[in-house]
């Protein structure tokens, strides 16, 4: 009977040993502590968090936009790559409709007898207050709120004045606030903001800004008087609200102003560009802000104001009744001689038409 063969020998080569890895995706190698290790995988799940919630943001701000464009609103709610796609053409109609066709107020009048009446204007800004400007911002924005807390969330643009008295490229920016006080209801408003002074301007320039808090505000003025009741008022930023929508009550409300960098980035192709850089001009103006910049120019100009006539460049009556129409005999025309303040403003207005020609061939981007 045969033997049985002997096993083979055992392997006597030790084998290399394994580097230590940088981190373990289940426990932390000898060279992390738990600490360092928990750190670094809690930042990890929040970077996904916050994409997801960027990918629902965009879903649910998608469906909101197109709600409100078929209710007649502007879009409000910030969406990713809406900057040149959308909110340059949309701020250059709101902007529009605030010097053509002015915001509805109502006016009082007393009649030769002594009658008190009232009645509905379209008021438009005046194109001093925003000649005068150091920067705008203009946006839109929705609020809501059921007592005691309410909201607000919306996006556009800021804009400053350069030292050659141009405007430089716009900054998206996205307004919000949590605000506390008796209010209920639900408003989507367009708003111009008109920032008067340097050091206003600058606090723009920082990543965020709170208006109310860090800054005053106060209410526009309208009108041929606007520039004087504007000088009288102190406050660094004038604002003008269209409102559409239902909201009453009584609020303590900072708006803050966050600038959306990363929409910067992706227009400007210039990773990390700041707030800052855009409204000192170190960027060119970009080919989509084109409408924008030509309803500003015009805006400043009094084109704007003046382009369903010039007597209606502060404000334009609302239809009146048939007894308060004037009747004009056939094929007759009412034309009413310009003022030398209209004739001053017109030569003003060519002198600054060949400055913007002159600009506007090396302004844009692309």
């Amino acid at each position: 009977m045969s033997t049985p063969l002997p096993p083979p020998p055992k392997r006597t080569v030790v084998a290399p040993k394994k580097p230590d890895l940088p981190y373990s995706s289940t426990a932390p190698p000898t060279n992390e502590t738990w600490k360092a290790w928990s750190k670094r995988k809690g930042s990890g799940w929040g970077k996904t968090a916050y994409e997801k919630g960027i990918v629902w943001s965009d879903r649910i701000g998608v469906k909101l936009n197109s709600w409100g464009e078929a209710a007649g609103t502007e879009r409000f709610y910030p969406v990713t790559g809406d900057f040149a796609t959308h909110e340059m053409d949309k701020c250059a109609r709101i902007l529009r409709a605030f010097t053509i066709d002015g915001v509805e107020r109502t006016v009082e009048e007393k009649s030769v007898t002594g009658i008190k009446k009232q009645r509905k204007v379209a008021k438009k800004i005046p194109s001093r207050i925003i000649r005068s400007a150091k920067g705008i911002a203009i946006f839109t924005s929705m609020r809501s709120g059921i007592a005691p807390f309410g909201g607000a969330g919306g996006a556009g643009v800021i804009m400053a004045r350069l030292e050659d008295g141009s405007w430089s490229a716009p900054s998206s920016i996205s307004p919000n606030n949590l605000s506390v006080g008796a209010m209920i209801g639900v408003d989507i408003y367009d708003a111009v903001l008109i920032i008067r002074t340097e050091e206003a301007l600058e606090s723009f320039k920082a990543m965020k800004v709170t208006l109310g808090a860090e800054l005053g505000v106060a209410a526009g003025p309208y009108g041929a008087g606007a520039a004087v009741e504007a000088g009288m008022d102190r406050s660094p930023v004038l604002s003008y609200i269209k409102s559409r929508g239902m909201y009453a009550g009584v609020e303590a409300v900072a708006q803050v102003f966050i600038t959306r960098t990363e929409e910067n980035e992706a227009v400007y192709f210039w990773p990390g560009v700041t707030q800052r850089d855009i409204l000192e001009g170190k960027t060119k103006v970009p080919r989509e802000c084109e409408p924008l910049m030509k309803a500003l120019d015009d805006a400043e100009t009094g084109r704007a104001q003046r382009m369903k006539g010039a007597e209606f460049e502060f404000e334009e009556p609302f239809p009146v009744s048939d007894t308060e129409t004037l009747e004009l005999a056939e094929g007759e025309v009412l034309r009413l001689p310009p003022t030398p303040g209209q004739l001053s403003e017109a030569e003003e207005e060519e002198l600054r038409l060949e400055e913007i020609a002159l600009r506007d061939e090396k302004r844009y981007l692309r």
